[in-house]
């Protein structure tokens, strides 16, 4: 189970970035006024700031910014980044699907942009009962790291996730010291730079579904906890 590792009481960082085919280009003021109410509403009444930019401005600044206490959306002409934190409660998973989805559906219908890539990136908060001996007694081997009060540890792999090939980075931080240090686990999965996809919200949708899947039924696993 889930929660014999990370504390889903707690609030968790979900993560979804869409990148443009090359070329992509859009008119920053109708994304803005067309955004999804379910992205709106995480942002309570903030408005996004519209970036008017030179004409030979790289692709990679953005044109569109919202931010908000426990929501971030950045676009430019080469990719949407949308961050956003949900606290516990029974319906989290199906919020982040949803908003999500509706965004890539926003961009992909409504402005014609095709989506290359994409990646989905969850944050959770190690249970309190995992503590820096039970990470060194699970991964490492080596007696000279015995002692230590801070940990990373980071791995990739490719696999079939949700009917199709993804890496997926994992890393582990545990800082030690004050109770509110960072002390987590990131999983980001993500679409190969290598394959041409085309992305839609169905595609968004299999994907997020499948990590959340994963997360909640085998986390053990995807985790290498043994």
């Amino acid at each position: 189970m889930s929660e014999t590792y990370v504390d889903l009481s707690k609030p968790i960082t979900a993560r979804l970035v869409v990148f443009f085919a090359p070329g992509s280009t859009f008119r920053s003021i109708s994304v803005a006024a067309s955004l999804p109410s379910e992205v709106v509403d995480l942002f309570q009444g903030k408005e996004p700031a519209v970036l008017s930019l030179p004409s030979d401005t790289p692709n990679s600044y953005p044109r569109l910014v919202l931010s908000g206490d426990d929501a971030d959306l950045v676009i430019s002409y080469e990719r949407a980044d949308f961050r956003m934190t949900v606290p516990g409660h029974p319906d989290r998973d199906q919020k982040i699907r949803s908003t999500m989805v509706r965004l890539v559906q926003n961009l992909h219908r409504e402005h014609n942009l095709s989506l290359d890539r994409m990646a989905f990136v969850l944050k959770l908060p190690f249970n309190d009962n995992i503590d820096i001996n039970r990470l060194l007694n699970t991964y490492v081997h080596r007696s000279k790291l015995r002692g230590s009060t801070d940990l990373v540890l980071s791995w990739s792999q490719r696999l079939s996730l949700g009917g199709q090939e993804v890496n997926q980075r994992i890393r582990l931080q545990y800082d030690g010291g004050l109770p509110n240090e960072e002390r987590s686990i990131t999983i980001d999965t993500n679409t190969p730079a290598d394959e041409e996809r085309n992305i839609d919200e169905h595609t968004a949708d299999r994907l997020i579904s499948a990590v959340q899947s994963l997360v909640k039924e085998d986390l053990a696993s995807v985790i290498e906890w043994s």
